[in-house]
């Protein structure tokens, strides 16, 4: 058992769930007549003159159920025969604890009967889910036996089962955050969003007191604005999840690793793209810009790249495998509940970083000691923009899309990420403008990254009155401003390479070079050109702004030169713009090398 014996922190105060009775259950509900004299009596006069239940009886006065017991409501009661569960342990616990993790898994509302060939769910107090049933020729509880002879015990206000040991208590997720071991850093931080309010629908009205509404039984419900912002509702009992969660160590060393990428500094320079001119204004970054203290802002960053993704539903076909292994594995592919696609699932989940497993009353909590996530996939992704989601074109310029089916390119000559779309950004050139795109950089972190565009083939043109595309000829500027590792504001004008990325490797010099920032596309494919490279010192993700690649035609395409304009287009037309890491580039580059050495095998 890897999780405290109860409780370390209570998430959900006592509840005794009284519920009004619908009509469909009145007749499992409502007070039964029996000739036995014991029938008589109520549950809390029964249980507390058995003998053999006086450590039950010292729980229940304990936590103060004798109103409750005694009450003219049915309840169903599986009470633990004495020196069947350690009452001490039980007793040294909160009054709260006591009632939601162990009194509560014990009763139930309304008449469950032992009788026959039983096989029913029962949904106790505090919310859980226990099979009650016919098992080897004997009946259980929880997987605890009834005694034989007591059992199905009559009460004027419910039925009382005795069974021979303790209902072991699961907690749901949001629980077990509160009950497992080696995870209190991570578990802390999660429980920081904890919010529990009172549930007046399902809590027992008492008098009224100075005009306030009180109650005799109250019942609180626990939710985490956390969790239920990253779609994983983990205190659901109804739902099921596999959640990873790191030792203290891993979290730690994880963390120190992610820090770094979100460096901030307060004071970026940066350009803003402004509506009313038409054009991009320089902009500084600061604390009150965005609200916080910037290193407020990056631990929360970093620390959201972990808990983002932490929850898997057990429920998605991705994830089956991971609680059945029956189930079909996709390529060792999961996904995460924010829809993060992780290609190395069967390694996140290896047996071998697994410290421990604990099953919980809504799917696993696997305590790992390492997080093999892919930083590619995860906290130093590829950034960019893709001719879908441009920003704003320079002035007196339209934008369109045009999409590509997959058999209208070579998949073996793009570098694009899985599920990128081929469609691109066309910015039609006038007969006198001079044609410009701007393409915001999303999600850049302090890391260096190799620059690539894709630039679609000629074939894909779907104007009639256009027979032939030609290549163009234009150069790319890092545009905006560019902070330093010193913190000075330099304007981007960075020279980019000429040189193409034949769909394995960056070949040096590109076709038809003309000029070292002038780069000319290969119309008969979809070509990939390599830009170059830059180190990005400071983050921009997270802040709202965002540098932005400026495309234009090499300055020696204009009207005034016919020669020119016969053999190169004025049009812009962009498939995607991408940054890459550099720790992504050498794992693409040893896949290569993987697919180059199976091909010349023998």
């Amino acid at each position: 058992m890897k999780k405290n014996q109860y409780i370390r922190l209570l998430l959900i105060a006592p509840f005794i769930a009284l519920a009004a009775a619908c009509s469909d259950y009145d007749d499992w509900n409502t007070v039964q007549t029996d000739p036995n004299p014991s029938a008589e009596q109520t549950l809390w006069e029964n249980i507390t003159s058995q003998s053999q239940l006086s450590d039950f009886t010292k729980v229940l006065r304990k936590a103060g159920l004798e109103q409750t017991l005694s009450a003219n409501r049915y309840y169903t009661v599986w009470a633990p025969l004495d020196g069947s569960f350690d009452v001490d342990s039980v007793l040294n616990c909160s009054d709260n604890a006591i009632l939601q993790q162990f009194i509560n898994n014990h009763i139930a509302e309304y008449n469950h009967l032992a009788k026959g060939n039983l096989y029913e769910k029962v949904r106790t107090l505090n919310k859980k889910s226990y099979e009650f049933m016919m098992n080897n020729g004997k009946y259980t509880y929880n997987s605890q036996e009834l005694v034989s002879n007591l059992y199905n015990l009559p009460n004027s206000n419910g039925t009382l089962h005795i069974i021979n040991g303790e209902s072991e208590f699961l907690p749901n997720g949001l629980e077990a955050l509160s009950m497992l071991t080696d995870v209190e850093t991570i578990a802390d931080y999660i429980l920081l969003f904890n919010d529990t309010v009172l549930d007046t629908r399902n809590s027992v009205p008492g008098p009224v007191v100075n005009g306030k509404q009180t109650y005799l039984d109250s019942v609180f419900t626990t939710s985490n604005t956390l969790t239920t912002r990253l779609r994983a509702r983990i205190e659901s009992e109804d739902s099921t999840y596999s959640i990873l969660l790191p030792t203290n160590d891993a979290y730690t060393k994880q963390y120190n690793t992610i820090r770094p990428f979100y460096r901030m500094l307060d004071g970026l320079k940066c350009e803003v793209y402004d509506e009313a001119s038409n054009n991009f204004v320089s902009q500084t970054i600061t604390a009150s810009t965005v609200g916080m203290d910037m290193s407020f802002l990056a631990d929360s960053l970093a620390k959201r790249q972990i808990v983002d993704n932490l929850f898997y539903s057990n429920n998605n076909k991705y994830n089956m495998h991971l609680v059945k292994p029956e189930a079909e594995n996709f390529n060792d592919t999961i996904v995460c509940t924010v829809r993060n696609y992780f290609s190395n699932g069967d390694e996140i989940f290896n047996p071998d970083y697994i410290r421990y497993t604990e099953k919980l009353s809504n799917g696993y909590a696997f305590v790992v000691d390492t997080l093999a996530f892919k930083p590619w996939e995860t906290y130093n992704q590829p950034a960019g923009a893709n001719g879908t989601r441009p920003c704003r074109l320079a002035a007196q310029q339209s934008y369109n899309n045009v999409y590509m089916n997959e058999d209208e390119y070579d998949h073996n000559l793009v570098n694009l990420e899985p599920g990128q779309s081929l469609s691109f950004g066309w910015t039609v050139a006038t007969s006198q403008g001079k044609p410009e795109a701007d393409y915001y950089i999303q999600g850049l972190v302090a890391t260096t990254y190799n620059i690539y565009v894709v630039i679609p083939p000629a074939d894909v043109d779907l104007r009639d009155t256009i027979t032939k595309v030609k290549p163009n000829l234009i150069n790319f500027t890092y545009n905006g401003y560019y902070t330093d590792e010193k913190g000075r504001a330099q304007y981007g004008n960075i020279a980019f390479k000429n040189e193409r990325h034949d769909g394995e490797a960056v070949v040096k010099g590109g076709t038809a070079k003309l000029q070292d920032i002038d780069f000319v596309n290969d119309t008969s494919k979809v070509d990939t050109m390599y830009l170059g490279q830059i180190t990005i010192p400071y983050c921009y993700n997270g802040l709202g702004v965002y540098p932005n690649i400026k495309i234009t035609n090499s300055g020696r395409i204009n009207a005034l030169r016919p020669a020119i304009l016969e053999n190169y287009t004025r049009d812009i037309r962009i498939c995607s713009i991408l940054f890459r890491p550099l720790d992504y580039e050498a794992y693409l580059q040893e896949q290569n090398n993987v697919k180059k050495r199976k091909t010349t095998k023998k």
